[in-house]
């Protein structure tokens, strides 16, 4: 599993523009209930192959996987000049060998991961 890495210098945005540019396919998508919130878990095919990949867009105190949001809350963070809460991060996890993974085990496993 790839552990989130967190970029200061970069905008968050809606992890499928990658997704898809990377020439993944979405199959499948689903939401799961996580501390906090809810993340979405999608299905992704490209050739022969297939992967899952779990997200959700945190503010420090909810999880959610609505990109809108996001950008709305980073736009009224940038017109208040930072007053209005903190920079939305992406926490994206995919499997780094290709196997679906339990993600309630992962998430059991790594409680950190709610603390972003």
């Amino acid at each position: 599993m790839n552990i989130p890495k967190l970029a200061e210098d970069q905008g968050v945005h809606d992890p499928l523009y990658c997704i898809r540019g990377d020439g993944w396919q979405v199959v499948g998508e689903q939401t799961l209930v996580v501390p906090g919130g809810h993340a979405r878990r999608l299905t992704l095919a490209r050739s022969d192959r297939r992967t899952e990949v779990v997200f959700w867009f945190t503010d420090g105190r909810e999880r959610y996987d609505s990109a809108w949001r996001t950008w709305r809350q980073s736009l009224s963070r940038r017109l208040t000049f930072g007053r209005s809460g903190r920079e939305p991060a992406l926490v994206l996890l995919q499997p780094a060998n290709g196997e679906t993974p339990s993600w309630n085990s992962v998430f059991a496993q790594c409680p950190f991961l709610f603390e972003i």
